[in-house]
């Protein structure tokens, strides 16, 4: 498992991706969107605390490697991983959490 989001990207841009795809095929399919047809409302992101424990029992590492030493608060991992976004596409209200 990799948690720097320099080497493997951030999980909200991610997973975000793949839902704004879903939602646009549901709502629209077939139809050609623009970026005018999007308007943001609302975008929030926080991280995902870790413990070392909790890092332990996820990778088997006795400690963190110290590429992540720039992601600690204390000896607590901050995982870049969850957010939220509100928009309309084509004035419909969405939303992804």
């Amino acid at each position: 498992m990799v948690f720097d989001v320099e080497q493997q990207g951030d999980g909200l841009v991610d997973v975000g991706t793949h839902l704004v795809d879903l939602i646009q095929w549901e709502a629209f399919p077939e139809e050609v969107l623009n970026k005018e047809d999007v308007e943001v409302v609302s975008a929030r992101r926080w991280s995902t605390s870790l413990t070392p424990e909790m890092f332990q029992r996820l990778t088997q590492l006795d400690m963190y490697p110290g590429y992540l030493d720039k992601y600690l608060k204390g000896d607590v991992l901050q995982v870049s991983s969850n957010g939220e976004m509100v928009y309309k596409l084509k004035g419909v209200s969405q939303r992804f959490l």
